[in-house]
């Protein structure tokens, strides 16, 4: 077995939620419609709560590969602030090559689609969500295809 390390920056996805909300409530004409549905610096601490949904979505996806520390486990529900979400898998040698960076790039996509249709859902803009939630779900087969697929076993002669 081989160990893959996947890192999500939470400012990384946090800077892409920002672009994605400011381009698509661009075309919202009224003002204040547009503000409230905006992801502005105001309503980080919201986005922050949806990117730790979204990084527990993907823990869901990933569990048969996560690794765990043997002994006792805990855990709090304290606002979490921690600057990466890091996924440590276990996988098969035929599995590893070329896995972290696809799938790093994979779960990046997934969480900024879920925060995102998280966060338009709670400022009451379903029109925006579904959207997001569309890719997200497109999204979920790709990421299963890349940790269940493996290469082509090589044969020595």
């Amino acid at each position: 077995m081989e160990t893959v390390t996947i890192n999500i920056t939470r400012a990384s996805i946090l800077a892409d939620m920002k672009v994605k909300s400011h381009a698509e409530v661009a075309l919202i004409v009224d003002e204040k419609e547009r503000y409230l549905a905006e992801l502005g610096s105001e309503k980080v601490e919201e986005a922050q709560q949806d990117i730790t949904d979204a990084a527990a979505e993907i823990a869901s996806i990933l569990r048969p590969f996560l690794t765990f520390s043997a002994g006792t486990e805990t855990a709090t529900d304290t606002y979490d602030t921690t600057a990466t979400i890091t996924y440590v898998l276990s996988v098969t040698s035929r599995k590893s090559p070329g896995l972290a960076n696809a799938l790093m790039k994979a779960i990046h996509a997934y969480i900024v689609d879920s925060a995102l249709e998280k966060f338009y859902n709670s400022v009451s803009r379903t029109d925006l969500a579904q959207r997001h939630l569309a890719q997200q779900s497109a999204a979920l087969p790709f990421i299963e295809n890349l940790l269940y697929r493996r290469k082509s076993p090589t044969y020595t002669t």
